[in-house]
């Protein structure tokens, strides 16, 4: 594998055991609203710490992702420009509600574990397979980074991150054959 990190315009995939009213979900038409203090989704730069707007949907393209009424649909958490290059982001999403109980939907297990940080390393390693070293960066850099962001780490369903590609690995071989011609 040659990358060195993920798409810097691809969207963030997510999905949770059951499907989620999209009534609260930051919609593109009102794509702002991903810098409202009640905002359930959060795209953050990790180094700057800056919220990126973004817009959240349902898939309603892929009809055949999982089995229909057996399994809950994907999200989609579409940027709304360009990330950059080699740069960490998180993703945080809180509040979301349970289509069909109207209850706020459950985080995984392993999730749940890690975010509460009641479970013992050796059980949050063995059990639901989230290795210290995992636990350790999401305690010492994703949570915080949240909170500071006003996402407390009580309310989180799902937090996760990713790291962009190089403009080397992106790009280097194009800009090469430009200079070169």
């Amino acid at each position: 594998n040659l990358q060195d990190g993920f798409s810097t315009t691809a969207p963030a995939l997510f999905s949770f055991a059951e499907n989620v009213t999209t009534s609260n979900l930051i919609r593109w038409e009102a794509m702002g609203a991903y810098a409202f203090p009640n905002a359930t989704t959060v795209l953050l730069n990790n180094r700057t710490g800056e919220k990126v707007a973004h817009f959240v949907d349902r898939d309603s393209f892929d009809l055949n992702y999982g089995h229909p009424k057996e399994e809950p649909d994907l999200l989609i958490l579409q940027p709304g420009h360009v990330l950059e290059f080699n740069t960490t982001y998180i993703v945080a999403v809180r509040h979301l509600i349970s289509e069909n109980s109207g209850d706020r939907v459950k985080a995984s297990p392993a999730f749940a574990a890690l975010r509460d940080g009641k479970v013992p390393p050796r059980e949050l390693q063995e059990v639901y397979g989230v290795s210290n070293e995992r636990a350790d960066r999401y305690d010492r850099y994703v949570f915080p980074a949240l909170a500071a962001a006003g996402f407390a780490r009580s309310e989180l369903q799902l937090a996760f991150y990713f790291s962009t590609t190089s403009r080397e690995e992106s790009l280097g071989r194009f800009e090469h054959i430009r200079d070169a011609t």
